[in-house]
């Protein structure tokens, strides 16, 4: 009995404090929230700003975390890449510009279907590709529209076809931003860096274990550049290759073009053969013939014509500086002696056929003698020279014939 009337007033004691919890609780769940001048007025409008700016961070942060994780089930690139990605690619209106790409892309998207995407991304490379399908996605928002659906079957496409070029592009980029500050007109200030960008990629999609050569990687930077901006993207092109090396995850790219240019000695050949254009200019302008070519061209020539093995005197000079120089210096005895030096000191290993060397060689030391011929005057022209030169050559061979 007593157990019970304890347990009793045990209970009915707790009844009340259960009460005065419970209506306190009602009563903070029923209060009146403060509107933006009554919270100003009470905290300061220091601390209500900051308090808003809190609020509008958190919102931020959440969104971001948002796009994020659809930018991670999607293979897309998240926010923060693409501004850091874009203004290392066109410079401080980078970003600008990939909004304006983006918004252009869906506009020709929305009006083609697939076929408009691909009109938009085809021109570009994998990396450009993938950010303006990235920025493509943030424009949408809306994960269960079709157009959202399409750019996330692009985005996988080509991550499937390019996965580890993008990653190669995204490590290397910021190594190829002082390309940009080669040019002289505005317009083309991100050109030099898109180009070399583009041969990096290309240095890296030789088929099979076949490896770079020095006259390949000087032939696809001739093209794009010359003069003293060829030294350059030289330069730029081997700090792209270690930058993607040093990164935190080092692309397969990178070491395939690494391992290629290091078998075959790339940079130091083309190197190399910068110095003895130098050599070449610098004697033939002590003889008073001026070379037009530039350095970069004229190494480039002698890294081809040693790789094609080139074996006739003629053949050498045209390539190195035309047909009318070529056919001058020929007829000049010192300038002769200065191509025949130049073609000396092409390294060995540069040759694909060790002959060809010899050969040409050969033809240089031939033209050399013929100066020392009666006939050889300054109103022979270099055909009249070789056409003698052949008569006597067979009139020999019939004096040196056993009678019949």
């Amino acid at each position: 009995m007593a157990n019970i009337q304890s347990l009793s007033l045990n209970t009915m004691g707790a009844n009340p404090l259960r009460s005065l919890v419970t209506g306190q609780a009602a009563q903070q769940l029923t209060m009146t929230p403060l509107n933006a001048r009554a919270w100003t007025d009470r905290v300061g409008s220091e601390y209500s700003q900051l308090f808003q700016e809190a609020a509008q961070a958190q919102s931020r942060a959440m969104t971001a975390r948002n796009t994020l994780s659809r930018s991670q089930r999607s293979g897309m690139l998240d926010p923060s890449q693409l501004t850091n990605l874009s203004t290392q690619l066109w410079g401080a209106q980078g970003e600008a510009k990939l909004d304006a790409l983006a918004r252009q892309a869906l506009f020709r998207m929305n009006a083609s279907g697939l076929a408009g995407l691909e009109a938009c991304l085809y021109p570009r490379d994998p990396l450009e590709r993938m950010m303006l399908l990235s920025r493509m996605s943030e424009l949408i928002g809306r994960e269960d529209s079709a157009s959202q659906r399409m750019l996330q079957t692009a985005g996988r496409d080509l991550q499937d076809r390019h996965g580890d070029e993008i990653k190669a592009l995204e490590n290397s980029t910021g190594a190829f931003d002082v390309m940009h500050h080669t040019d002289a007109a505005g317009a083309n200030k991100a050109a030099g860096a898109t180009d070399l960008r583009l041969i990096y990629l290309n240095a890296g999609r030789t088929a099979g274990d076949a490896i770079l050569s020095a006259p390949k990687l000087a032939t696809q930077l001739l093209a794009k550049f010359d003069g003293a901006q060829f030294e350059l993207a030289l330069m730029q092109l081997g700090e792209g290759v270690l930058a993607d090396l040093r990164s935190a995850c080092p692309s397969r790219h990178s070491e395939r073009v690494s391992a290629a240019l290091t078998n075959s000695n790339v940079f130091t050949n083309i190197r190399t053969a910068l110095g003895l254009s130098r050599k070449m200019r610098t004697r033939m302008a002590s003889l008073g013939e001026e070379v037009e070519a530039t350095d970069p061209y004229l190494a480039t020539k002698l890294l081809e014509e040693a790789d094609r093995g080139c074996a006739e005197a003629h053949q050498l000079a045209r390539s190195l500086v035309g047909d009318s120089q070529a056919d001058r210096m020929l007829q000049n005895r010192d300038a002769l002696t200065c191509l025949r030096q130049s073609g000396f000191e092409i390294p060995m290993p540069w040759w694909s056929d060790p002959a060809a060397r010899l050969k040409l060689l050969a033809d240089l030391d031939k033209l050399a003698d013929s100066f020392n011929r009666p006939d050889h005057a300054p109103g022979f022209s270099f055909q009249e020279r070789l056409r003698n030169g052949l008569q006597k050559d067979r009139l020999h061979y019939k004096s040196c014939a056993p009678a019949a």
